[in-house]
């Protein structure tokens, strides 16, 4: 009874917490909903199936043979019909062939990269949301404080329409509130299409599975990064490393291979018969008949055809090697623009915070002036214009830093469970 309510409890509170998560919640729809990373998930899958098939073929294989036959033959104006049977069974076991062998070892090799692509799939799947979804919050940042603007706008309008009324202000005036007010309204559908665009985007990320009607609010008055900056370095389990090197391995292995076909192959075969067919094609008596054979195959010549395969095999190494060396050199120059990135997006925050406060002195100060009379319309509206510019830069540069920080994380392969809930921390409901 009680795991009944229970499982009715969250029945009914499952899409509450749906609505209220944030970031995890969109992180776990992602990984359950991504297309990406369901087939990365079956290319591993694939990966280990191809695995056990060519190890089951080092093993030994029993085929059994079974055969029946109606045969009519004249001969001297008589007449011979009977039914043939025929029936085998043949137990055979590759004894030595080296590509062969070696075939299971190059497979895990690939199984081993299939397991990092969808490791480096999740981080850049991780990364793409934590884009998309700072691209999000920051459209609606940007909406909120542009509807800020604009009721402060039509505030000043109403002031503006009295003042012309009592012949206070030219009609200049009033139109330049007018043209201002046109003005941040474009930009307010701007905006409004791009928090819809960079939802789509989080929607096709997480398959539409979560509603997304919160409004998340980044704790951009704080810089709280550096515990989760840590110490910016190459891994070298990072998956695009490992990546590259099973993909050596297995080309080394490839070549082992190759090499391999200038060998000889043995086999061996034990086979037991019984049949009533003779060799002529006549009826006998039953035959059973057991056989024991190995057989040696050693291709001697073939025209070029295995030095082209070893030559090929030695150039796929060569690309391998430069292809880890490569991966490892672009890991290294990611990490020392994203460390400079950050000191970048740190100091801009610092500089738009400095900007912001002044701004804010700057609209009083323009605010009393027009007050009382001495003041200028076009001093307040650009007060006005500079304090939202300065805390839409406020929450933009935080937000920079923000991604920052995640993409110094997948590039030292720690965009985990335990830095996304750190990120979502920072940016709560």
């Amino acid at each position: 009874m009680a795991r009944r309510v229970g499982m009715a409890l969250a029945i009914i509170l499952w899409p509450l917490v749906v609505q209220a998560e944030s970031l995890m919640t969109l992180d776990l729809a992602m990984r359950e909903q991504d297309i990406q990373l369901q087939r990365a998930n079956q290319n591993v899958s694939v990966s280990q199936a191809r695995r056990n098939q060519a190890d089951s073929r080092r093993g030994p294989r029993v085929r059994f043979d079974a055969s029946g036959s109606q045969t009519e033959r004249r001969q001297s104006r008589f007449d011979q019909r009977f039914l043939g049977e025929d029936y085998s069974i043949t137990l055979s076991q590759s004894v030595y062939d080296r590509p062969q062998f070696l075939e299971p070892e190059r497979l895990d090799r690939l199984s081993d990269r299939a397991i990092a692509g969808k490791s480096r799939i999740l981080q850049e799947r991780r990364l793409s949301l934590l884009q998309s979804f700072a691209g999000w919050v920051e459209a609606l940042e940007h909406q909120k404080l542009l509807t800020r603007r604009y009721e402060n706008l039509e505030q000043r309008r109403e002031q503006i329409v009295q003042l012309f009324a009592n012949q206070r202000v030219s009609i200049t005036e009033l139109l330049r509130v007018e043209n201002e007010l046109e003005r941040v309204r474009v930009e307010l559908v701007t905006t409004r299409a791009t928090a819809a665009r960079t939802e789509s985007l989080i929607a096709s990320l997480t398959g539409s599975s979560v509603k997304m009607d919160w409004n998340p609010q980044p704790q951009s008055n704080v810089w709280d990064f550096n515990y989760l900056h840590g110490k910016s370095e190459v891994d070298r389990r990072h998956p695009v490393l490992a990546e590259a090197q099973a993909n050596l391995e297995a080309a080394q292995i490839a070549l082992d291979q190759a090499i391999g076909t200038l060998l000889p192959t043995i086999g061996g075969e034990l086979t037991a018969r019984q049949t009533n067919i003779g060799a002529n094609d006549l009826e006998t008596e039953r035959t059973d008949t057991y056989s024991a054979r190995i057989a040696l195959t050693w291709i001697l010549y073939d025209s070029g055809d295995r030095e082209a395969r070893i030559k090929e095999a030695r150039f796929i190494v060569r690309d391998a090697e430069l292809a880890l060396m490569e991966a490892e050199r672009e890991l290294l120059r990611e990490q020392q623009t994203l460390d400079v990135e950050l000191e970048r997006a740190e100091a801009a925050w610092s500089a738009a915070k400095a900007e912001r406060i002044s701004a804010r002195k700057l609209v009083e100060a323009a605010n009393r002036s027009f007050e009382l009379g001495v003041g200028d319309l076009g001093d307040t509206l650009m007060a006005l214009d500079r304090l939202i510019d300065a805390e839409m830069r406020v929450s933009s540069t935080w937000l920079s830093g923000f991604l920052t920080v995640a993409r110094i994380a997948a590039n030292s392969n720690r965009l985990n469970d335990q830095v996304m809930s750190s990120l979502s921390l920072l940016v709560p409901q």
